[in-house]
């Protein structure tokens, strides 16, 4: 598969996925879409990360991602079409990174190796949740893909670039996977070389990706933030605070959603090592080591998200389609690939050339025969003809037995090989299986809070003449984290609110108002997950009401009230309770338990 058409296909494949994939994430929602809806449309939810008291979010990020959205708002007037147009962008960015390290892996592995890496990167449910994501630990998976890339093809400028780049814009937790790199590089240097060109390449960085991102937080903050520093001080070096506030998990988190993500591709990764071990390929290890190191270090972290694993997931894809070719029997390096390809030419010119040697040994000893039959003495010895066809014969005979051995030999390769093949189909059908029905099942079961804003975006909210100002209260309660964002609000006329439900945490509030509304602290906003009161309203305020109802929720059933609302939009949604978990997992697109996705319009008296 060439450049052109792996990026081609990893184009099509992300695109498709930033259409059809639920937002797995509310904190992409509130700390990303919103802020980047503010900056373009003048109206948006606002986290108490993005108040100047804190600072732990970089407005040049929400920027970055946001420059293609101003010239989208010119051209596509439906919002929601301009929230989809910017995914799938998201989407082709993705795909440029992944080419770029399945053509540098290209240069050091075989062609099976690319291309299945290829197809793992097309269809893995990990890789398609991630792609089309605003998150900056995605951003952080794209420059991985680039220092995997510039490693591999021994780039020290690419690799150390891509993780300044990854550390300061995106994550600066993600700097941890650069460790295996920086070892390498020390052994491969020496100190001497190794701290000056480190500090070079690291004033390099500072110059070209810390300081526009100060600039453009100092405009927007009205004060100097280190975003970056700033996050890292909360979540390691706070005495009250603590990335615990918002929940723990046990350590085998990580590794049930990387199964659940990748299925019996996270065994071939976990296995990579020894593989390459066995294979007497160790040099290859050190590419990998930063995935393993970064499992380790986050999975003794108490607070644990999904998205934390997204910086690794490129290395998994490699990783596994390595095993799997080593496993095998297929050539795994371009060496290999040569020395087999060579051997076997070899081979068959040896073959040739004694074939050719035989028929002019013939033909030259009937020409030394019939030479010598003329003008003899009586007086000579006659040939001993019976000696002489023994000899032809077992000249005969010898290149037959050994041209035998080697059809019997080239049988048995060609049989292994036909029977290693079919067992890659086997796995292929089976891991692309489950990646796409996992995929397809996320879709059907959690799909239904996307499809039921979009619904009421499209046929509903924007088809209301509204007066000047007039507001129009758009409420949710429980379902709070399913919002996708402002972008299926038509305008701020129509504001984003809040019922009480169980929820006990600190929930976004609107930006303020007017000029510079990103430089005013915002009241009521704390970095202590502590919930705030003022941010709700009641429900005889809202016009309209988003609701996911649950047969055994103790908040109330909206969808009962039949004498305040109507329902406009039902959808389903997977019911955990209910469903097995094997359903749940892989097969939600089957017949399952639903709870009901609803908008209710308020009745008018």
């Amino acid at each position: 598969m060439g450049i052109l058409n792996t990026f081609l296909f990893l184009s099509l494949s992300n695109c498709l996925a930033s259409f059809l994939n639920i937002l797995t994430d509310c904190d992409e929602v509130y700390n990303y879409w919103e802020p980047m809806h503010y900056l373009i449309n003048g109206f948006g939810m606002q986290t108490w990360e993005y108040s100047p008291s804190y600072g732990l979010r970089s407005y040049a990020y929400v920027l970055l991602y946001g420059l293609p959205g101003f010239v989208l708002k010119k051209y596509v007037t439906s919002k929601a079409t301009q929230f989809f147009i910017l995914r799938s962008i998201y989407g082709l960015v993705s795909a440029i990174c992944e080419t770029f390290l399945i053509r540098s892996l290209g240069k050091r592995f075989s062609k099976s190796v690319t291309t299945l890496a290829t197809v793992f990167f097309a269809t893995s449910t990990g890789m398609l949740i991630s792609t089309p994501s605003f998150l900056p630990s995605t951003f952080s998976m794209l420059c991985v893909c680039v220092y995997i890339g510039g490693w591999l093809i021994h780039s020290d400028f690419i690799v150390v670039l891509s993780i300044a780049a990854s550390t300061f814009i995106g994550w600066p937790f993600a700097v941890a996977i650069s460790i295996p790199y920086l070892i390498d590089f020390l052994v491969r240097a020496g100190l001497i070389k190794f701290f000056f060109k480190m500090l070079a390449y690291g004033i390099l960085g500072v110059v070209l990706f810390l300081l526009p991102m100060v600039f453009v937080d100092y405009y927007y903050y009205g004060t100097l933030v280190i975003a970056p520093l700033n996050i890292v001080k909360y979540n390691v070096f706070g005495s009250n605070t603590s990335s615990e506030l918002y929940g723990v998990e046990d350590w085998y988190f990580y590794l049930l959603n990387l199964f659940l993500n990748f299925n019996f591709l996270l065994f071939a990764f976990a296995l990579s090592p020894i593989i390459l071990a066995i294979k007497k390929q160790t040099k290859f290890i050190k590419y990998l080591m930063p995935a393993f190191l970064w499992i380790i270090f986050m999975s003794i972290q108490p607070h644990k998200e999904e998205r934390f694993m997204y910086v690794i997931y490129p290395i998994i894809v490699i990783a596994s389609a390595i095993s799997v070719i080593a496993i095998l029997g297929f050539p795994l390096t371009n060496q290999e690939n040569e020395t087999t390809t060579a051997s076997q030419k070899s081979k068959n010119e040896n073959t040739n050339e004694k074939e050719k040697n035989q028929k002019n040994g013939k033909r030259n000893g009937k020409q030394k025969g019939k030479g010598k039959g003329k003008g003899k003495g009586k007086g000579k010895q006659k040939p001993d003809r019976k000696n002489q066809k023994k000899n032809s014969i077992n000249k005969k005979q010898k290149p037959t037995i050994k041209k035998k051995e080697n059809n019997v030999q080239e049988k048995k390769i060609s049989k292994l090989k036909i029977f290693a093949s079919i067992l890659l189909i086997i796995f292929l059908i089976v891991t692309v299986g489950l990646s796409i029905s996992r995929t397809a099942g996320l879709h059907e079961a959690y799909g239904s809070p996307i499809i039921v804003w979009r619904t009421l975006y499209e046929q509903e909210l924007s088809q209301l003449q509204l007066k000047e100002n007039e507001k129009i209260n758009i409420c949710v309660g429980k379902s709070w984290s399913d919002f996708p964002s402002s972008f299926f609000l038509p305008n701020e006329n129509f504001v984003f609110s809040y019922v009480e439900s169980n929820f006990t945490g600190l929930l976004p509030k609107l930006y303020e108002k007017g000029e510079n509304a990103t430089r005013i602290i915002p009241s009521d906003m704390n970095n202590m997950n502590r919930q705030e009161f003022s941010r709700y309203i009641k429900p005889s305020q809202c016009n309209y009401l988003i609701d996911r109802d649950f047969f055994d929720q103790s908040e109330e059933h909206f969808v009962e009230d039949t004498e305040h609302w109507k329902i406009i939009i039902e959808v389903p949604f997977l019911n955990k309770k209910k469903t097995p978990m094997l359903i749940r997992s892989f097969f939600a697109w089957l017949p399952h338990e639903s709870d009901r996705y609803v908008a209710l319009k308020r009745k008018e008296n």
